[in-house]
């Protein structure tokens, strides 16, 4: 059996099944359920003809569905094509077809015009209400300010479980990481120092109110408690 990235997931799952493979903002995803999802893209690329070195595109946004798809054609020893979802159409025709791509998995939340203007696609959003229903799920609109705090705040917690498992020995540590690395814009400093500017006790007392309402999953860390209760300076 040749050693490919599939083989090595699919052990990982076996071993450790229960742990976390995948976090997207607060959507979580276990070993054995990414391992299982993308069994399942496998099986429906296979069942359409696709075999090993299929290309496939994979044109979606960066998203924990992506990586399943990515898993799936790995599965099947294909080779992902990752396509950029800002691309046009003329960019679009071109790649795939230089590519040789037999499948693409798209972003199903949109349909765009030819000028690459992004409108709600209704038969989702279809499906989005009927499952609500079904489900006794309140509907309602989602304020920017809301989306930021469901980004951010549990980055932030997360960041003070690197500080208190001993990761890092500084949360500007953290912050250098994501300016660097990862773009974070300069001039707010990073996430821990944005965590500051907001309110350590701000973003304490919203994990305390989301651990209340959706469980452990939004539980703060032990060191943000301490920080906040006994008023400590990270950055002072």
């Amino acid at each position: 059996m040749s050693m490919q990235f599939a083989n090595v997931w699919e052990r990982v799952a076996d071993t450790v099944g229960d742990e976390i493979a995948l976090i997207n903002g607060n959507k979580k995803s276990s070993w054995s359920s990414f391992d299982i999802k993308a069994a399942k893209i496998a099986t429906i690329l296979e069942e359409h003809g696709l075999k090993s070195d299929s290309k496939v595109g994979i044109y979606l946004h960066n998203s924990n569905e992506y990586l399943e798809a990515q898993y799936g054609v790995f599965k099947i020893e294909g080779v992902p094509i990752n396509v950029n979802y800002r691309y046009k159409e003329n960019e679009l025709i071109y790649l795939l077809d230089n590519a040789d791509a037999e499948a693409v998995f798209f972003q199903g939340c949109y349909i765009y015009d030819e000028k690459r203007n992004k409108s709600p696609d209704t038969e989702v959003e279809k499906l989005i209400i009927e499952f609500s229903e079904k489900h006794q799920i309140k509907r309602r609109e989602i304020s920017k300010e809301e989306i930021l705090e469901r980004c951010l705040y549990p980055m932030i917690n997360e960041g003070f479980k690197i500080l208190e498992e001993g990761m890092a020995i500084r949360a500007s540590d953290i912050d250098i990481v994501w300016i660097n690395g990862y773009g974070w814009p300069m001039y707010e400093g990073g996430p821990m120092f944005y965590g500051q500017l907001i309110g350590y006790d701000k973003i304490l007392k919203w994990h305390q109110d989301m651990e209340e309402k959706f469980g452990s999953d939004f539980s703060p860390s032990s060191y943000l408690e301490k920080v906040v209760n006994e008023k400590i300076n990270l950055f002072g």
